[in-house]
Parts: structure tokens; sequence; C-alpha cells
């Protein structure tokens, strides 16, 4: 294998596939890249962590076509450190020693044979596809993805749910304390059934990092029975999708509350941010007080003291006291692009509805926290606890 390569280029599509390239050691080959070159005077670069793979292809002056295996990081470390000229690559096959050269650098580097590279993009059985363009659908990720439940966790709410129709793109996440919900109107009259999918939101975070890199406009978006594939004119990643029943999340979203309040958004969020000071690390609750055309709040620990703030809003019902975790608001908020926003009151202990004003498109639904006077007056009505409790 012999080829050169302008810095720039290789740089762009090594971020491509950096992230993905494992570093928990459990196979060494995992942590490498996968580079193979074509007599068509091109390269492709791949890599895997075997529940997500990418590859992405490059023009290259390519002089003898082969393939070889780099560990991702140094291989970055190294390109990254290089001047901006072209850079040549050749493989010695009987050492498996990569020469890089550029300008007066040069390195050898010990490669692992491609033979060892696990066989990736294969035996995928197609059941439905669709193509899309690309920023209705990071807009419905990154709407949703924050309410997902850990990565690590691997259970069906670990994930982003999506619902496509003729007319719209419906995503919704939740992981038993909170829900997001984004409907997006598109046309898909092309479309001859709905298609429901769940994708693990590491490999739709993976998807929004690389199109950032690469600028594409539209996907195809190609559904097996267990894996999904994302393919665009410059990369392609492939992903395991989650199996399971999703929870009934349309079923949670009450169509009124009998509590609302209306509060602009960004003073909401720099009062949050402020009050956030004094919040304890292991729990981040703030206390809510909403009372006549006001939000207060109060952050308090017992080892650095406490922090009030509050702001004012639109709200003329019976005051009422709750807690939040205030990570769930602010990520909630940070999605929503209204000047101001719509919160939904129940009760104390009842599932409390975030919303940009007059959208319905977008709705965000957080659990209260259960401080310790609240548990000798637990709300047994409290509908949203109860389904998590079924699903998590």
């Amino acid at each position: 294998m012999k080829f050169s390569i302008e810095k720039s280029y290789l740089m762009n599509r090594l971020k491509v596939v950096e992230k993905i390239a494992s570093m928990r050691g459990i196979n060494p080959i995992l942590s490498n890249i996968l580079i193979e070159a074509y007599e068509d005077n091109k390269i492709k670069l791949t890599a895997t962590d075997m529940d997500l793979s990418v590859e992405t292809i490059q023009v290259a002056s390519v002089e003898k076509p082969g393939a070889t295996t780099l560990g991702a990081k140094k291989l970055i470390e190294m390109v990254n450190k290089l001047p901006d000229k072209p850079i040549l690559f050749e493989l010695n096959e009987s050492t498996q020693i990569v020469q890089i050269s550029c300008g007066s650098t040069k390195y050898e580097v010990i490669s692992i044979e491609s033979g060892d590279f696990p066989k990736v993009f294969k035996d995928l059985y197609l059941v439905n596809e669709f193509e899309i363009e690309t920023e209705p659908f990071i807009k419905g990720i990154e709407h949703t993805y924050f309410a997902c439940a850990a990565p690590e966790t691997r259970n069906v709410i670990s994930g982003v749910i999506i619902k496509l129709s003729t007319d719209n793109l419906e995503m919704a996440a939740t992981d038993g304390n909170r829900l997001a919900r984004y409907i997006q109107v598109i046309n898909k009259k092309d479309l001859d059934e709905e298609i429901t999918v769940i994708i693990p939101s590491k490999s739709l975070n993976e998807f929004v990092r690389i199109c950032q890199i690469t600028g594409d406009k539209k996907v195809k978006v190609i559904i097996s029975k267990v894996k999904v594939l994302f393919k665009t004119e410059n990369f392609t990643l492939e992903s395991q999708l989650l199996d399971g029943d999703f929870p009934p999340y349309r079923q949670l979203i009450p169509k009124s509350f009998p509590k609302n309040v209306t509060v602009n958004r960004e003073e909401f969020l720099n009062a949050l941010d402020r009050v956030s000071t004094m919040v304890s690390d292991r729990t981040s609750i703030i206390e809510f007080s909403f009372v006549y055309n006001k939000i207060k709040m109060l952050a308090q620990t017992p080892e650095e003291g406490k922090s009030n703030d509050e702001v004012e809003a639109m709200y003329q019902d019976d005051d009422i006291d709750i807690a939040f975790n205030y990570r769930f608001i602010t990520e909630s908020l940070k999605n929503m692009d209204s000047e101001n926003i719509h919160i939904g009151l129940n009760g104390s202990l009842s599932a409390t509805l975030f919303a940009p004003v007059n959208d319905e498109d977008y709705v965000c639904l957080i659990m209260p926290v259960q401080l310790k006077e609240d548990a000798k007056n637990k709300d047994n009505n409290n509908e949203f606890n109860n389904e998590e409790e079924e699903y998590v």
C-alpha cells in the first residue's frame, strides 16, 4: 500500500471516524482505524466499537493499492502535528511498518494487519428505508436525546423512538424521570407505511457530530431487523437497534393543566444558572415557589450555604411549592426557540410540562423531586410516576 493525500483532506476524514474507534482495550484492533487504498485513487477509513461502525471515502493519489490498520489516537496526533503539505503513506508488507512522510518529518509506525479487523457493514437484510433531509432529522435528535437513559443501560429507554409518517416526523425520549417529544411536519408522500424504530442515543449523537463535519444535506436511512444504516454522500454509519416496547409516551402528556405559568425563557434560564451555584452536586435540586406573578428559586447545601433568586412571570393561581433536578429543566429550555415558555403544573409531586408558548410540537414533561417533608404526603395520583415504575 502506498498513497499520498493532502493533510486537510485526511484530517477531515479522521475526524469523522475518530470517536468510534474504541478505547476500552478489550480488543486492541478496535482502537485502530482500517485504511484501505484503491486503484481508482480513493482511500477508505473505517472504525468500529462493534456496536457502532463508520466508514468514509476520500480522494487520494494511490500508487499501490493495499490495506492495514493504525492506532486512531496516535495517527490523529501525528497527522495533526504535520505541516500543511501532502502526506505519504507507505506500508512494508513484510514488517507491517507504515512509513508516514511529510516534508522533512518521517514516522515509522507499527500496524496491525487488515485481516484482523472485524468485518462490518455486512448482512444487512432490508426491512425498510427512507431518505430525509438532515436538518429536520438533526433538529429532532437535539430536541430529544438528552432525555434518554444512560447508554450503558442498553435498555430500550437509552434510545430515541422515531416515528415517520407521510405527514410528520415524531421523535421521543424518556429516562423515567423526564420525557421529551418533538414533532416536525414533513412531506413523505412516497412512504408506504409508518416507520417506527428505536435508535441508541449514542448513535444519533455520533450522526449529528459527523454531519457537522461533513455538511451533508440528505441521508438515506436503511433499516433491518437489528441494525440501522445512515448513508450520506460522505460517510456511512451503522448502528445496532434497540429492541423492546417503548413506554406509551403519548398517554403521559396531559391535554391541559389546572395551573399555568408563562415566563421569559432567557430570564428564567439565567436565574436558574445563578441559583445553581449553590446546589448539591449529588442531587442538583432547586426548590421552586410559584406565587402570584413570580417564580422564586432556592438552592441550599448544608456544607456551603444557599442561594435565592426570582423572576417575573404570568401566574395567577394558588401558590405551589415544587422541587426539580434543575439540570432537567435547563436541558429542555435550551432546545426551545421561543421567547416565552409555558409551564403546566398539576401538583407538587405530579409531572410538570415545559413547552414553548403557542407550540404544541415540542414538549418536555419533568417529574418533580420528592423532598423529605413531602414523603409524608405522597401524591398517590402521580400517573407519570406510576407509568415509570412499570417500564424503568
